[in-house]
């Protein structure tokens, strides 16, 4: 009597649930049988945050090493200062999907390399030099072509790196963008001048960091938590059920969880903005 087996189709599904469910599971699943490997072992590449420079040049040994695993690599993040890494980054993983720029604040000549990188859809940067104060001519010009692919960019602090110019500027290089944060930059007046530049934006949100030193002691806690209140109450009063304000404490877990397609920030905001959407819908009725 033979052991009743599964259609191959169903059993992928199956050997791909658990992979995506329990990535820890990602290095076993493919010992099961060559079949089983030849689903789950590209799901080892998909996903890389570099915090050390001992660790990229790990990835680059890795990649001259094994070349084809490049091609299954669709998030990459960073917080390692290396010039032209947009560059190296766009030749190596030509299908990258995801990209944080969370170190050296990139240029118009990093924004020129990532222009073949078809699939890219998240960016997450430091507008300084991408997006500056001086480039904010008559005719709001970035110094790149436009990153036509783009729907959601992420743009990181501090204080001083956004301003009044930074959405015409965005407008022009980001057409297609949907999605737009402000991570950790309470700039509210920008924030209302996106939603009324950018047409298709859908969502743009506040992400409220909480002050490591404030939580040192429990008053600390209570008053970094008072002031996001207080700058949400400003978001929401802005009346566009479009802007949102969310608060995260973990930002590099936060963006393994989208990577694997979890409920991330971007997806919170959503979520956010659809309620007071159906609000606003309701109150108007």
């Amino acid at each position: 009597m033979t052991e009743p087996t599964l259609p191959r189709e169903l059993e992928r599904a199956v050997f791909e649930l658990a992979a995506w469910a329990d990535q820890r599971m990602i290095c076993t699943l493919p010992l099961v049988a060559r079949r089983v490997n030849v689903w789950i072992g590209p799901l080892r590449y998909r996903m890389y945050r570099i915090p050390s420079s001992r660790d990229l040049e790990a990835l680059w040994r890795h990649v001259e090493t094994l070349p084809a695993s490049a091609a299954h690599t669709t998030h990459f993040a960073t917080t390692l200062r290396v010039p032209r890494i947009a560059s190296r980054l766009a030749r190596t993983f030509p299908n990258l999907v995801d990209l944080g720029l969370w170190g050296e604040p990139p240029f118009a000549s990093d924004m020129r390399a990532l222009q073949p990188l078809a699939h890219l859809r998240r960016l997450s940067l430091s507008p300084y030099n991408v997006f500056p104060e001086t480039g904010a001519g008559v005719n709001f010009v970035p110094d790149f072509p436009p990153l036509t692919h783009l729907t959601h960019l992420e743009l990181l602090g501090p204080a001083g790196h956004a301003g009044p110019w930074t959405p015409p500027l965005i407008a022009a290089a980001c057409p297609a963008l949907t999605h737009l944060s402000f991570m950790d930059q309470y700039l509210p007046d920008v924030m209302r001048d996106a939603l009324g530049t950018l047409l298709r934006l859908a969502v743009c949100v506040y992400v409220h960091v909480p002050d490591a030193d404030a939580a040192a002691d429990a008053g600390g806690l209570e008053a970094d938590a008072a002031t996001y209140e207080r700058q949400r109450a400003v978001i929401v009063a802005m009346d566009d059920p479009r802007a949102a304000a969310l608060t995260r404490v973990d930002l590099d877990e936060d963006w393994e969880t989208g990577a694997w397609g979890g409920r991330d920030y971007w997806a919170c905001a959503e979520e956010e903005v659809a309620r007071a959407a159906a609000e606003a819908n309701s109150t108007h009725a």
